[in-house]
């Protein structure tokens, strides 16, 4: 008599089950969630930048004006607007 290998070797064979799969689409989901924030944070992070950059560049700006017009200098201080 011959023994059936092929009910044996279906039960104990290889391969990922279903609960592997969603596991493994879990963990995949939140590496993507993660890249994402990623992403985000850093374009917010970005337009910060953007923006000291530009104020220090005006800054750096207006203190060449004072340095090149030393004569009225005195006029640059203060919180007046000019002919006020």
């Amino acid at each position: 008599m011959k023994l059936n290998t092929r009910n044996v070797n279906r039960k104990t064979g290889s391969g990922f089950t279903l609960l592997e799969l969603l596991v493994t689409l879990v963990v995949l989901s939140i590496g993507l969630l993660g890249l994402g924030l990623m992403q985000t944070t850093g374009l917010g992070l970005t337009k910060t930048a953007y923006a000291r950059t530009q104020a220090m560049m005006l800054a750096s700006d207006i203190a060449d004006r004072v340095r090149a017009n030393e004569t009225y200098a005195a006029n640059y201080v203060g919180t007046s607007a000019p002919g006020t």
